[in-house]
């Protein structure tokens, strides 16, 4: 929009933190990556897979785990065939299961270049769960550096990198990193004065 001389307002969709936040339980020992998103091309998941295929080499506990379906999944079933890459693909889930993967995944990551909003993000750090993603997408207005997580240049090398940095940040405290986006009420308001300044400036 701003290459075109538009200007552009983002409010986060609010989401039930009452479903997602942590769980206060000690969690199990491990390496565990999750990743949520239909799955299609755009999603981008061969840097996510070969970022996890070098990961894998200095940490041979850890595991991916892809939720959901879509169109370009035997695709990338052949792809991680091809390349060597074990990936647990899930298939999809209720909703109600999501806050438990969350919880349970050290990391969660998200691949795709071309990312709207990035509400499964906001579902995982509001679970208390770190989230790398890649620079230059929505996702920067959600990941603070080094306190909920990490965005990461769009190779292999550097996702690797950072889901490895991302998975010793302390869990405490990531959830109220999300906190005023995660609101309704403040959703609500932000909404309502958009439309009120709006109205105003038809005014004049």
């Amino acid at each position: 929009l701003k290459e075109y001389g538009l200007d552009s307002i983002v409010i986060p969709t609010f989401i039930n933190v009452a479903t997602f936040r942590p769980s206060g339980k000690n969690r199990k020992e491990g390496f565990k990556i999750l990743s949520v998103g239909r799955i299609v091309k755009e999603k981008n998941f061969e840097t996510l897979f070969l970022g996890f295929k070098k990961l894998k080499k200095m940490f041979p506990e850890a595991e991916l785990s892809i939720v959901c379906e879509g169109p370009a999944e035997n695709y990338y079933k052949e792809f991680t065939e091809k390349n060597e890459i074990d990936v647990n693909f899930i298939g999809a889930v209720r909703n109600e299961k999501l806050p438990e993967l969350y919880r349970e995944a050290d990391v969660f990551a998200l691949s795709s270049v071309f990312e709207t909003q990035g509400l499964v993000a906001l579902e995982s750090i509001a679970c208390g769960t770190p989230v790398v993603g890649i620079k230059n997408t929505s996702l920067s207005e959600i990941v603070s550096w080094g306190k909920n997580g990490y965005l990461a240049e769009n190779t292999p090398e550097d996702i690797a990198d950072k889901i490895v940095n991302a998975k010793s940040l302390s869990r405490e405290k990531i959830h109220e990193t999300v906190k005023a986006a995660t609101d309704e009420q403040t959703y609500y308001s932000s909404l309502m004065k958009i439309y009120g300044d709006l109205i105003e400036s038809r005014k004049h």
